[in-house]
């Protein structure tokens, strides 16, 4: 709540930090005065969101490194994804690549770690990295590539 003077055009304007996160009901009322009745203005609804925050890194891990196949055991690795933010549990989707080839999606849980099993990598060096999307309260980021070997299958 607040008050503002009319200014020689008829209009008041008043700047406040003072609402909290969430739904609001701004009305705008005139009191009146010798010449004119007072008066309100329909409710207008307003919603204060948290300033966006940056993650503040998001790194990725394979389960295994390098990834070497057996007979019985596919080239399969998991590959985990870790953001971390400033403050506050960052939601959302993470994508994982290999150079510019993706590799896959998965959602980051409760501990705001995505996996991904995967048997995609290709025979050799694989650069992998993770991209976090972004959620409402945190922006998107890039983890740095990590190098992931991959043993050709056995005969």
């Amino acid at each position: 709540s607040g008050s503002a003077a009319l200014n020689s055009s008829g209009v008041a304007a008043l700047s406040t930090t003072s609402l909290s996160q969430g739904p609001h009901s701004l009305v705008a009322s005139y009191s009146g005065d010798s010449a004119h009745f007072a008066s309100a203005s329909q409710a207008l609804a307003q919603i204060v969101k948290t300033a966006q925050q940056t993650a503040t890194s998001i790194q990725v891990a394979p389960s295994a490194n390098p990834v070497i196949a057996t007979l019985t055991a596919p080239h399969q690795v998991t590959l985990t994804a870790t953001v971390t933010p400033g403050a506050g549990s960052a939601t959302g989707i993470v994508t994982f690549y290999d150079g510019t080839r993706v590799l896959g999606t998965a959602m980051l849980d409760n501990n705001a770690q995505a996996q991904l099993p995967t048997t995609a990598l290709n025979v050799g060096g694989n650069s992998v990295t993770a991209v976090y999307a972004g959620d409402a309260n945190f922006s998107a980021c890039i983890s740095p590539a990590v190098g992931v070997a991959r043993s050709p299958r056995p005969h």
